[in-house]
């Protein structure tokens, strides 16, 4: 059975709050490598709700610190391309050269933003 992607909502993974899945197809094989989590109306407001809660922590936390942060999210993009790159591969259809590309130009938008912080 595939993996069951959950929704990280206020600090907890969890399932849609009415249960409902899509499967993800590797359009190469068309075969599932992973069900998703659907969310429903309730699960986008508690989704809002949190990123509301956590915008107001953000902006109480240091620049200097937040700039680290920043840098962080770009140092593990980079750390784990070759993982996030293989599921791209497999759940979009990219060949792992491009996907490799995707994550490597992300992590430099990181490193971009935290410079202008």
């Amino acid at each position: 059975m595939p993996e069951l992607l959950k929704m990280y909502i206020g600090g907890t993974w969890r399932e849609g709050s009415d249960g409902a899945r899509i499967d993800v197809i590797n359009p190469a094989t068309e075969e599932p490598v992973a069900q998703l989590s659907m969310a429903s109306p309730v699960d986008l407001e508690d989704a809002l709700v949190a990123a509301r809660n956590g915008f107001q922590l953000w902006r109480q936390i240091p620049v200097v610190e937040r700039t680290r942060l920043i840098q962080r999210v770009g140092q593990l993009l980079r750390e784990r391309c070759d993982a996030f790159s293989r599921d791209l591969t497999l759940e979009e259809g990219k060949t792992l050269h491009q996907a490799k590309w995707e994550i490597l130009a992300t992590a430099d938008y990181f490193d971009d933003l935290a410079a202008t912080a």
